[in-house]
């Protein structure tokens, strides 16, 4: 207590066998040392091998949990990650007046990625871009696309898809009432399927922890299949996206 007052002092510290600190770092190896050298249990034992054992079980407690922390840390990165990345495109959402090009970005991604992901299939490519809007103004037939080449299939498709969505518009009042639509519909998508990303994440951290036990990193782990759940997250942002936006029904109150 005399180095409260600046004076020369000293500290002692009390440990218990039974402590989780012994107990989990060697402690079980002390109570057999001094049940063979016959010491009872209310004698206090100062001796430097203790104190060293004591001392190094200590600095594995700390460097354990330092390690925690910092997996932690390292856990945030990967959320923070994807989050700067959503909310980018958010602001980008806010800020613009008309998000019409990125419909029109998002119907010429689509179409090519519908494509290209069943080149030997046209019945099928016609069936999903159907399947993008219930009830088309226009509905495309199936033998205005069956024997078109890739290139020209795709370039049907995206043509298709935008007068579509400029049928749309031009039913409408005014085309505010779509840029308005399209806003408030793109952040609504946006903002659901982020939160069932972030649920998703947290249970992949849980599921995770067990992988300790096949002898894989478990960070590792979370890495490679959060960069994969992220990017099917952006998918069904863009895709979801567009199927909204051409199955809505705008009704205008006069």
């Amino acid at each position: 207590r005399s180095g409260r007052q600046g004076d020369p002092g000293f500290t002692q510290f009390y440990v218990s066998m039974e402590d989780d600190l012994m107990r989990i770092f060697g402690g079980e190896k002390m109570r057999v040392l001094m049940e063979r050298l016959g010491l009872p249990d209310d004698m206090p034992i100062e001796n430097g091998l203790i104190s060293r054992s004591i001392e190094g079980a200590q600095r594995k407690v700390e460097g354990r949990n330092f390690d925690i922390r910092k997996h932690l840390v390292e856990y945030d990165d990967v959320m923070n990650t994807h989050r700067n990345i959503i909310y980018s495109r958010r602001r980008k959402i806010l800020e613009n007046e008309s998000l019409k090009n990125e419909v029109i970005l998002l119907i010429e991604n689509q179409v090519e990625k519908i494509v290209l992901n069943n080149p030997e299939n046209p019945k099928e490519i016609w069936e999903t871009i159907n399947a993008i809007h219930r009830a088309p103004l226009n509905p495309i037939s199936f033998d205005r696309i069956r024997d078109l080449k890739l290139e020209e299939m795709i370039d049907t498709l995206k043509k298709y898809l935008e007068a579509e969505y400029e049928e749309k518009e031009k039913n409408l009042p005014a085309t505010s009432l779509m840029r308005r639509a399209e806003r408030g519909l793109m952040l609504r998508v946006m903002d659901k399927l982020w939160m069932d990303h972030i649920d998703e994440l947290r249970y992949l951290r849980e599921a995770v922890s067990l992988s300790g036990y096949g002898q894989r990193d478990p960070l590792i782990e979370y890495k490679n299949k959060a960069y994969t759940i992220f990017e099917d997250l952006i998918e069904k942002i863009d895709y979801e996206t567009l199927t909204t936006l051409m199955r809505v029904k705008i009704n205008v109150q006069i």
